[in-house]
């Protein structure tokens, strides 16, 4: 079976944040996915992840909900505004985030600090999502 690419723009404004997900990204396994690569384009703010978004198609936005220059929430509606399909993660350190408006857009919510495994279920809730592979 051919290697598959999974497309993931994530933006989030703490540089220490971008590099643990670079080094996540790279190392992910999804149990019971096979074949697929990530190629992850990570940036520093809302406005950034939209002009990405305008070049290329991405499968899964994750991203942060406050960040100085647009907020997550107005870049995950722009982008889906693009690209109908896409599934949109949030990650949020703040309990009291609009959980309507999240629910309306998003797909998932992870609250920070996550972890490796908080990653893991989010993508495979894509998978599960998507129906190209039923996660156990």
């Amino acid at each position: 079976m051919p290697m598959q690419e999974l497309k993931v723009l994530f933006a989030d404004d703490e540089e220490p944040i971008r590099m643990l997900m670079a080094s996540i990204f790279e190392a992910i396994q999804i149990p019971g996915v096979e074949n697929v690569a990530i190629s992850s384009t990570i940036v520093d703010d809302g406005d950034v992840a939209v002009e990405k978004a305008r070049e290329q198609g991405y499968d899964i936005l994750m991203t942060d909900i406050r960040m100085p220059n647009m907020d997550g929430t107005r870049a995950a509606r722009e982008i889906k505004q693009m690209h109908p399909n896409v599934h949109v993660i949030f990650a949020t350190a703040y309990v009291e985030e609009n959980v309507a408006e999240l629910a309306e857009l998003g797909d998932h919510v992870i609250k920070k600090p996550y972890s490796y495994m908080h990653i893991q279920d989010a993508l495979a809730g894509y998978f599960e999502r998507t129906g190209l592979v039923s996660v156990a």
